[in-house]
């Protein structure tokens, strides 16, 4: 059972300062009542990493607490971001050591047990261990009068000096349990031992706000794609107490606000230029995401596709965002990407102007003149339009929309007089032009740093030659092949779904990254959306002898080009883009029907290089002897056309046919 640790174990390496605030940022957005527990962790891995120790290690942390409030949810949650194995101890379960360290041999149960049997199964020096109510823990007597406790087993494992040199019970051999990472959680600190105290950090966690549950519920609710009306109900407890007619028109009231669009919009500041347009059902995360993947990639794919003619902004890196209130804007994906691409992050208030300032004008400019003109448009408050029936009127679907917004926003806002504060009358492209020849436009970001915060992750297993992504895009690179013989699981592979031409790997462990270069090069120009609308497109034509790789690809990309490129991956898509997960079903239900197709020898053909030398096969005819081609003239016979023999003649016998002369008739005749 050993024999796998020859060499050691692996440790879980930190990838860099910014991969530290990134898992911060991500707790402290799902869990803020433990604050304090975040920064603890967050101190103690950037502490280990300025001094180069391996390994993401912190001190043991002990979380107190009334039950119910998110500790084990939050030491679950910093597992997953550190990507390391957990492991939960139930301690109401665990009264002995003996499930969690083992017994020696001679018992009847013996064993090595949870800790050791996670070290040697995933290979993994520090993993996380969860100990849930130490104080509910017991001990065990034996018949001599020994005690069997779970907090006395522990006392060992919870100092570095102790643990790099303990010995299994079981195995009798040293550990380096040095790297393992301790959380316990408790209802009360009152009968804990104190040599067990001494050796943790205790941190007293707060009951969460009812606004803080509010929120909490809501996201949850929005990963599981629930209805924020019904779920907004029960999580501030009141569902149950309304009446049966109640529930069902929130239900349809909750179907009528889902049904609604939203457009979002990402300017620059400096200039008013509009960075970013995306229509969604959705104002959610993804949403956001999308704003930000826009802003930070050049915008002249919408400008050639939509035939507009004003000048867009182009690439550039995002040195500050203010972020109003909503799901979409406050959640720990938004959070983790900005502080990821190095961009300062400012959360402003809701309904202060003086915060946004910037903002107002674009609202006042932009719904006289165009949101107003839109069939289906709600007004910006309720009951603003009395009489006027939206949904009945809503004849705009998400593709001609987007179209609308896409024009507006490249050739008549920047075009516009700007009455905004600082801006005195001046047009926004007048002053992006000014300001690009003086100062020049925000740092671009590096290509693999914007895809790995940016764009979707893919957990992956390579092969051999390369990593396919969406079943149908293949990506590699001679330093990535080299780097992966050192590693046999699985790696991360980020892309950006609005530029296919390169993707980026992460292996465990590794802290360089690897730009990989899509290896079917036909699709290197295309989205996510066009890849998935062109593979449907084509399979449809007909699958019977087309293949991926054939000339006939090139009329398809004319026909997407020409009448593909305004519509989504789905006709009635909610919005102007398409998701992970969309991307990812769509694609498994795409591929999955693949097959060879074999190439059938049509007749009358030799195979290439074999012309002059062939002397018999399918469709060659026997034309005579080597003394018909002479320059005397002969008499011509009319002779019926001959089928193609496809049996393979006999060189022994002659042809039976007259000879017929290769070349210009000598005189007139007729052809049969």
């Amino acid at each position: 059972m050993l024999e796998g640790c020859r060499d050691g174990a692996d440790v879980f390496d930190l990838r860099s300062a910014h991969h530290i605030d990134e898992i911060a940022a991500a707790l402290h957005a799902e869990f803020p009542w433990v604050a304090e527990a975040t920064t603890l962790v967050w101190r103690s891995l950037h502490h280990n990493l300025e001094e180069g120790m391996p390994g993401a290690r912190f001190a043991p942390i002990l979380l107190d607490g009334p039950p119910g409030i998110g500790k084990s949810a939050w030491a679950r949650r910093l597992a997953q971001l550190l990507e390391t194995p957990d492991m939960i101890v139930d301690a109401t379960g665990e009264n002995a050591s003996f499930g969690l360290v083992g017994s020696q041999r001679g018992w009847s149960n013996a064993g090595p047990r949870r800790l050791v049997s996670l070290m040697l199964k995933r290979q993994i020096a520090n993993p996380l261990v969860i100990i849930d109510e130490i104080e509910k823990s017991g001990s065990v007597m034996s018949d001599k009068g020994r005690a069997f406790s779970l907090p006395n087993a522990l006392l060992p494992l919870l100092e570095d000096l102790t643990a790099s040199r303990w010995t299994c019970p079981y195995f009798q051999n040293q550990f380096d349990m040095s790297f393992i990472n301790w959380v316990f959680t408790s209802n009360s600190l009152r009968g804990l031992p104190e040599p067990l105290l001494s050796r943790i950090r205790i941190v007293s966690v707060p009951s969460p706000t009812q606004e803080q549950i509010n929120e909490l519920v809501l996201r949850e609710a929005e990963k599981r794609q629930l209805s924020p009306l019904i779920t907004g109900a029960k999580a501030k407890g009141y569902w149950h107490t309304l009446s049966e007619d109640m529930k069902k028109a929130m239900e349809w009231a909750d179907e009528e606000i889902r049904s609604r669009l939203s457009i979002f919009v990402m300017i620059e500041v400096a200039t008013r230029m509009p960075l970013a347009w995306a229509v969604s059902d959705q104002p959610k995360a993804e949403a956001t995401m999308q704003l930000l993947r826009m802003a930070t990639r050049d915008k002249t794919r919408e400008r050639r596709i939509y035939g507009c003619e004003g000048e867009t902004m182009p690439a550039m890196g995002l040195g500050m965002v203010r972020n109003d209130n909503g799901t979409g804007l406050r959640n720990a994906e938004v959070k983790s990407a900005l502080m990821g691409i190095a961009s300062a992050n400012t959360d402003v208030r809701t309904h202060a102007s003086a915060d946004k300032p910037y903002v107002e004008r674009m609202f006042g400019t932009t719904e006289p003149i165009l949101l107003k003109l839109l069939h289906g448009y709600t007004g910006r408050k309720a009951g603003e339009l009395p009489g006027y029936d939206a949904k009945a009127s809503g004849v705009l679907d998400i593709d001609f929309l987007y179209e609308i917004l896409t024009k507006f926003f490249i050739d008549e806002y920047p075009s516009l007089k700007h009455m905004g504060v600082g801006m005195g009358g001046r047009r926004p492209a007048e002053v992006y032009q000014e300001l690009n020849e003086t100062r020049e436009t925000f740092r671009l970001l590096d290509e693999d740093l914007r895809r790995n915060h940016l764009g979707w992750s893919f957990k992956l297993q390579p092969d051999d030659e390369r990593v396919r992504v969406l079943e149908g895009l293949f990506y590699s690179s001679d330093e990535f092949q080299a780097a992966r013989e050192h590693h046999q699981g699985k790696v991360t592979v980020y892309i950006d779904p609005d530029d296919l031409s390169f993707a980026t790997a992460v292996i465990p462990r590794d802290p360089e990254p690897y730009r990989l270069a899509l290896q079917t090069t036909v699709f290197a120009d295309l989205t996510v959306s066009e890849f998935l609308e062109l593979m449907t497109q084509y399979r449809r034509e007909n699958p019977e002898v087309t293949t991926l790789y054939e000339d006939g690809i090139a009329k398809v990309r004319l026909e997407r080009h020409e009448q593909l490129k305004k519509i989504g991956v789905e006709r009635r898509l909610p919005r102007s883009y398409v998701n992970v997960g969309e991307a990812r079903k769509m694609a498994k239900s795409l591929f999955a029907s693949s097959r060879l197709v074999t190439t059938h020898v049509p007749v009358d053909t030799v195979a290439p290089s074999t012309l002059a030398t062939a002397i018999s096969g399918p469709g060659i005819l026997p034309l005579g002897g080597a003394s018909l081609i002479d320059h005397a003239p002969v008499e011509t016979t009319s002779t019926p056309a001959l089928p193609a023999k496809t049996s393979k003649p006999k060189a022994e016998k002659p042809s039976s046919e007259p000879p017929v002369r290769l070349g210009r008739p000598a005189q007139k005749g007729e052809f049969s």
